[in-house]
């Protein structure tokens, strides 16, 4: 039975991948915080790819619901999958159904973009091949005017699905906050967002990496020389004014080490990506970092897109 709280269970809908190579991807449906049901069936599609790039030739592939298990989980094996990316940002359009007995059918219709990207020891990986981003987070650029700069600034919601089909890299920021377990299943939703900075709660003792299901999960340090990082982070971002007092501790948790600068106030567009390259110049006697970040400082919380490096 599901709980009494959730109307709809799709509300709590996972779609992920586990399994991603040039040869097939393994798509799961997933629902969470739901007792499983035998009467409750999961089915669906995924219809892909499409891009606003180029002409593609989409096909339909089905998922199989796995029986009886902790959870309700289905299953779709896409072959040769088509890789999400600012030149070829592709897209999968997944529609899901929950068939209950004696009850109307739920829809729930998603967005799935193919990124394959990992973190390793030192370095972020793009198939296989270190990547290492630039980023701005701040006012005044927009989709088309930071593509051409190389970086995007989050405006709004709206913004994610224009991102996703243009093929810009997003990367969000979340503030403190109790728990950002929603706030990351939101933003894997979609195609664009690629990871999430997370600003620790000293409360926060669970394991969030189930939430942000192919995120990169990125600890972001503050100035609490007794903070430890999560083991659920996949990367480190340091502040600038902390790498004299954190490089050693840092370096000791084998995670790539994003760095991040808070500017004064905001900058143009054209100035983003030499702001970035500027930083990289001046932290070259500590060696190289895996991602340079720079953002305006405001009152309000910020999201950021950032470049594909």
């Amino acid at each position: 039975m599901a709980y009494p709280i959730y109307d709809n269970p799709l509300v709590t809908l996972d779609v992920f991948w586990t399994e991603l190579s040039p040869t097939r991807a393994v798509v799961y449906a997933r629902l969470t915080n739901v007792d499983y049901d035998a009467d409750w069936r999961l089915s669906g599609t995924i219809r892909g790819p499409r891009s606003s790039r180029h002409q593609t030739l989409p096909a339909t592939f089905s998922f199989t619901d796995l029986g009886p298990g902790p959870t309700h989980l289905a299953r779709c094996v896409i072959p040769d999958p088509s890789y999400w990316s600012p030149e070829s940002p592709n897209l999968y359009d997944v529609m899901i159904e929950l068939h209950r007995r004696e009850e109307a059918t739920l829809v729930e219709r998603r967005q799935l973009g193919f990124r394959p990207i990992l973190a390793g020891e030192r370095y972020l990986l793009r198939e296989g091949k270190t990547w290492i981003p630039r980023g701005y987070a701040g006012p005044g650029l927009g989709v088309e005017e930071a593509q051409r700069q190389g970086l995007v600034e989050f405006l709004g919601d709206s913004n994610w699905e224009e991102a996703s089909s243009q093929g810009a890299y997003v990367a969000s920021l979340l503030p403190p906050i109790s728990s950002p377990r929603w706030a990351l299943r939101e933003t894997a939703k979609h195609p664009a967002v690629a990871m999430a900075f997370i600003r620790r709660e000293k409360n926060w003792s669970e394991n969030i990496n189930k939430d942000g299901h192919n995120l990169l999960l990125v600890h972001e340090m503050g100035t609490d020389t007794n903070e430890s990082v999560y083991d659920w982070a996949d990367a480190v971002a340091l502040p600038i004014a902390l790498i004299g007092s954190r490089w050693e501790q840092v370096q000791e948790l084998k995670k790539p080490i994003l760095v991040v600068e808070d500017l004064v106030g905001p900058i143009v567009a054209s100035e983003a990506r030499a702001y970035c390259d500027a930083l990289q110049r001046r932290l070259v006697s500590f060696g190289q970092f895996a991602g340079y970040f720079v953002r305006a400082m405001q009152d309000e919380p910020l999201e950021y897109f950032y470049t594909s490096g």
